[in-house]
């Protein structure tokens, strides 16, 4: 009877040679760059998100839009 063969990692698995070493495919420059760009991008994301929560509260301010302490949403609804 012929072994299940069907679970393809399984089956590459067997024909791996693992004397043979690590073919290096890239360069440490492009690791490099990779984690650069990574980095860049992320630092990006969080000035956008800083500055526009700046933006949100210095338009609310000029508008008037004081937020007293206690003052929430719930507590507007819930007055009695």
């Amino acid at each position: 009877m012929e072994p299940y063969r069907g679970f393809a990692p399984l089956a590459a698995l067997s024909r791996l040679d693992l004397e043979k070493p690590v073919k290096k495919t890239g360069s440490w420059f492009a690791l490099v760059t990779y984690c650069a760009t990574a980095v860049l991008v992320a630092a990006l994301a969080l000035a956008v998100v800083f500055s526009s929560a700046t933006l949100v509260f210095a338009v609310a301010g000029a508008f008037g839009a004081e937020v007293q302490a206690g003052d929430t949403a719930a507590a507007r609804i819930c007055k009695v």
